[in-house]
């Protein structure tokens, strides 16, 4: 099975194959055997693409996996009982909640490829596991995708909300009613799933035609397919870049109004305004959600740039296999932070999550009090 391969990358929105676009040639005067030449006339040997493939057992992964998956599934589940209960719920409360689902599924439906991970030898020994893996990982690729573009887009209709609010406070605009933020947000899940039908598409046409990956991206694959998927893939590159640069954007755009805001009114009520009442909780979650993406979503903006870089029509650079292999280990470590976050950093700036939970789970409150007794809310007894 090749999907859990593409995985990495996939986390950048735009599944990638180390082999793509690589034309492989019977040699007898090779001591590999094979060798290749890319879209740049590159020579490439079969053996290397082997020796990065035996590296990439992916032991971060391996290890990584389970603690990522318990911390994430832990934290927003937390975030999703302590919001559902809450009233009256806000958008603010809307998009935490939906990214807390989204980020969810995206750890847990990687499940079954992490089981393959560890046992590589399940897909050889159980002919219907091997089956059963293989029609999930189109699914998967599918389904993942999605839920990275929802996660993203969530992450920037926030931001663009608290914007529209902090700029002009009076308008209309800025004061979505919570029922409009679940219509975006189901919008951006349908937009997510229409989009990336192409890949899809492709994916169990293939699987249909009973055609290996080498020869369907060569010949085999129809001509409309071929059409769509390059549509598709340059679509989605653009949309990666612009959701990248949009959201520190908008973060730089925030921060700039919210300076003038808190000089304009330290002008006229004094020094002493409070500032808890100039950076709303709604506004500094926003804030901390577009940084944390900022920061988490660069390393696979980087491998993006690199891929691009080293296919035609640039082929600027060589990006080798190993090196590319070892960077997705990276982009997958902090692809899956950014995915497990959302809780802790809620918890850190949100006074009123921290009420809400503790109000909803006394156990935490005791917990606190065990360790910062003295506290107003846990007085010496």
């Amino acid at each position: 099975m090749d999907s859990h391969n593409d995985a990495p990358m996939m986390l950048a929105g735009l599944q990638y194959r180390a082999n793509a676009a690589v034309i492989w040639l019977n040699s007898t005067n090779s001591s590999s055997g094979t060798i290749g030449l890319d879209s740049c006339n590159r020579t490439l040997y079969h053996g290397e693409h082997e020796s990065a493939e035996s590296q990439k057992s992916r032991w971060v992964e391996i290890i990584c996996y389970p603690m990522v998956l318990m911390l994430c599934t832990t934290g927003n589940v937390l975030i999703f009982a302590v919001l559902c209960g809450s009233r009256p719920r806000t958008t603010a409360d809307i998009y935490m909640m939906a990214l807390a689902v989204t980020d969810a599924l995206v750890m847990w439906i990687r499940m079954p490829l992490w089981i393959l991970l560890v046992s590589p030898n399940l897909s050889k020994t159980d002919p219907t596991f091997a089956y059963n893996t293989t029609v999930y990982s189109g699914i998967y690729i599918w389904l993942s995708m999605t839920l990275y573009a929802l996660s993203d887009g969530i992450v920037l209709t926030f931001a663009i909300e608290r914007i529209l609010l902090t700029v002009n406070p009076m308008s209309p605009k800025g004061h979505l009613q919570p029922r409009t933020a679940v219509k975006i947000i189901a919008a951006i899940f349908a937009f997510g799933l229409l989009l990336f039908t192409a890949t899809g598409v492709d994916y169990f046409a293939r699987l249909a035609a009973g055609q290996d990956i080498a020869s369907w991206d060569e010949t085999m694959r129809p001509k409309w397919l071929a059409d769509w998927v390059a549509i598709q893939t340059g679509v989605v590159v653009a949309l990666v870049f612009v959701a990248f640069v949009a959201t520190p954007s908008a973060n730089l755009i925030l921060t700039a109004w919210l300076v003038k805001r808190r000089l304009n009114r330290s002008r006229d009520l004094g020094r002493n305004a409070s500032a808890e009442q100039l950076f709303r909780s709604g506004t500094r979650i926003a804030f901390a959600c577009a940084c944390l993406f900022t920061v988490c979503q660069t390393p696979a903006i980087v491998f993006l740039g690199l891929t691009i870089a080293d296919r035609a029509p640039f082929c600027s650079i060589h990006f080798t296999a190993n090196a590319r292999f070892t960077l997705g280990e990276v982009v997958w470590l902090c692809a899956s932070l950014y995915y497990t976050m959302n809780f802790y950093m809620y918890l850190a700036i949100s006074h009123k999550f921290r009420k809400q939970l503790l109000e909803r789970f006394p156990i935490f409150s005791r917990l606190a009090c065990a360790t910062t007794p003295g506290t107003a809310e846990c007085p010496n007894k």
